[in-house]
């Protein structure tokens, strides 16, 4: 009896909390996507936008792995720490930045300038 009743409890106990949680997940998605406005920026990006973007995410994902697969090697014994964690995604934002703000100057812009904040009619 005891060991039916550990089992009911499991389940309830792991089943219903994600069940409540992606039934309360649908619901606001039915309540508020309705009311969020479509996102123009990812319709209007150009390719030195998305290549930008693309190697931002290439460098997050190397540093993180380099982290934890060679933490001995000079790079992973740099980001073992939270604050040079820290100053490395600084560093690596602010030379995002600059890159972008640089490929705009040479007529290379991260988005289409037409229409850039402007929401659909």
């Amino acid at each position: 009896m005891s060991k039916i009743l550990l089992i009911s409890f499991l389940v309830i106990g792991i089943v219903g909390p994600c069940v409540a949680v992606v039934a309360l997940g649908r619901w606001f998605q039915r309540r508020l996507s309705k009311k969020s406005p479509d996102s123009l920026y990812v319709r209007k990006m150009t390719p030195t936008g998305i290549i930008l973007n693309m190697v931002f995410v290439l460098f997050l994902a190397s540093g993180t792995a380099i982290g934890k697969l060679a933490p001995q090697s000079k790079i992973g014994a740099f980001l073992s720490t939270p604050t040079h964690m820290l100053l490395a995604l600084f560093a690596l934002w602010l030379l995002f930045t600059v890159t972008a703000a640089v490929a705009s100057k040479f007529g290379h812009p991260m988005a289409k300038k037409k229409d850039r904040n402007m929401p659909k009619p």
